[in-house]
């Protein structure tokens, strides 16, 4: 195909940032961020390609991208406008994002304070830090929010920040767990748990009790009437224990270089 043919885009990059930046200060009342600025700049390089892509008649996929691009900012905007926010967040341990993910996860985990270093470096999740930036970014105050989270959340390190509920743009009173143990299967490749929170003024740890589920699932997506069926409940179950592990693994002594 002869790039020559193609017509000339009605719109140039500028001058769609510049009708973003427009919209979204007249629509929410409110100057742009220095983040929606970043998310207004992402938008009009996908909206190059997007064009480009679609005179072609190569890619429509780039509008379903473009939505979801979109639909963060304009829910930022409106500065925590929901009652629930639900989510599994993805799971992914620093040691696992590349370069350029790891710096800016790095960065942001510091500045929300949920960041934990030393010999938990390696091992920091990035849904810690989703958990927090989705009750900033999304919920309003008194709005509660639940995320499915590997157990770890409760009971390893890396998670020790997250567990206070305390972070600089935020506070999160977290009144109930789920956990799932070992048996809980088909589910998830580790032990899971789900947290349950709320947005307040002041803080609270993740409770000392729990509701424990324990049981095998006959196949996975059961329904809720097959899981009652299945598994057993626990509602006042004592919540794991955080495991600490001093001077390194407890089975360094049983191995040899």
């Amino acid at each position: 195909m002869r790039t020559g043919s193609l017509e000339k885009p009605p719109l140039t990059r500028t001058q769609m940032e510049a009708a973003l930046h427009r919209i979204t200060e007249q629509h929410y009342r409110t100057d742009v961020t220095k983040e929606q600025e970043l998310a207004i700049c992402d938008l009009g390089r996908t909206y190059v390609t997007l064009d480009r892509l679609r005179r072609c008649k190569r890619d429509t996929i780039r509008a379903y991208v473009a939505r979801n691009l979109s639909r963060p900012l304009a829910y930022s905007a409106a500065g925590g406008w929901a009652n629930v926010v639900i989510g599994n967040p993805p799971w992914l341990a620093f040691r696992h994002m590349s370069a350029d993910l790891q710096k800016r996860f790095r960065e942001l985990a510091r500045d929300e304070r949920v960041y934990v270093g030393g010999r938990f470096a390696t091992q920091n999740d990035l849904c810690a830090l989703f958990i927090v930036r989705a009750a900033h970014l999304y919920l309003r105050s008194g709005g509660r929010i639940a995320f499915v989270q590997p157990l770890a959340a409760l009971t390893r390190g890396q998670f020790e920040h997250l567990q206070t509920g305390s972070f600089r743009s935020v506070k999160i009173a977290w009144d109930e767990a789920w956990t799932m143990d070992d048996s809980v299967q088909p589910l998830f490749p580790v032990p899971s748990c789900a947290v349950f929170g709320r947005k307040r003024g002041t803080s609270r740890r993740m409770p000392d009790t729990v509701r424990s589920y324990s049981g095998w699932l006959p196949y996975r997506d059961a329904p809720e009437t097959v899981a009652d069926a299945r598994l057993s409940v626990n509602d006042h179950a004592s919540a794991p224990a955080v495991g600490v592990f001093e001077g390194g693994s407890p089975y360094r002594a049983a191995f040899k270089n």
